[in-house]
């Protein structure tokens, strides 16, 4: 039975022999179709049929390390959604730096710093998607300061490591913004840098036009409105993925 055509997003992958049998058990039961069908699927008005097209966010490591040879051994193409600033700085996205923080001693500094008598009701990752990038930022270096916390090693590819993914001929790149905020809660002017940035500066690092973008956590109205999708139209961006869960 054919099954809805659809697309399947991934993050950071630690285990190869997980990963392979996904990828497997989705080439049983799919058409493992790459970005450019996908777009002419809307464009060229292309008929799909028990399709699935593969994304990757953010641009961990674990990408090249684990992911790629896969895609290699099986001949499967995919998407991946990338900063060019974590890449080319060698930087970690705010969700990477806190990952081993301690959560409650970091949950007394949001509070503080958002003027929060408790928040213990709120789950503190939901809480911090509610914040400007800037003050997500601010709230880390204040921890580091009085923690002693040292910035925690890159988690993301380097620009050589893109680059040899780029020329893999399986995987298209498209931009992810510069530093992951939750575009919903910036200002005008800093969602429109943030995406037009990493547009202009990825297409600079591999040499080539991009057209596509993957907002960051991605869920509709929440994430993101209708003034990022303008801001993607004036770029060029033919396909932005969003998380909204539909086939």
């Amino acid at each position: 039975m054919a099954l809805k055509s659809t697309v399947i997003n991934f993050h950071a992958i630690y285990d190869s022999v997980w990963m392979e049998r996904v990828f497997l058990l989705l080439k049983r039961k799919y058409q493992l179709i790459s970005l450019e069908e996908l777009s002419d699927f809307y464009y060229k008005g292309v008929q799909l049929k028990n399709s699935c097209h593969i994304t990757f966010d953010d641009g961990d490591v674990s990408f090249y390390e684990t992911v790629l040879p896969i895609l290699r051994k099986h001949n499967i193409p995919v998407s991946l959604y990338v900063s060019p600033y974590a890449t080319k700085e060698q930087q970690n996205f705010w969700f990477q730096e806190i990952r081993e923080y301690d959560k409650k001693l970091l949950s007394k500094f949001v509070a503080e710093y958002i003027q929060l008598n408790s928040i213990e009701e709120y789950p503190l990752s939901a809480l911090l998607k509610t914040l400007p990038i800037d003050t997500l930022w601010k709230i880390i270096y204040e921890y580091r300061e009085q923690t002693g916390t040292k910035p925690v090693s890159c988690m993301n590819m380097d620009v050589e490591q893109l680059k040899e993914v780029h020329s893999s001929g399986l995987v298209t790149i498209g931009a992810h913004t510069m530093r992951h905020p939750i575009l919903k809660n910036e200002s005008d002017e800093s969602s429109y840098k943030e995406i037009s940035d990493s547009v202009i500066q990825l297409s600079e690092i591999l040499g080539e036009k991009i057209e596509y973008f993957a907002y960051p956590n991605g869920d509709p109205e929440l994430d993101f409105s209708q003034r990022e999708m303008n801001a993607l139209k004036n770029l060029g961006i033919k396909l932005a993925f969003s998380t909204e869960n539909r086939y």
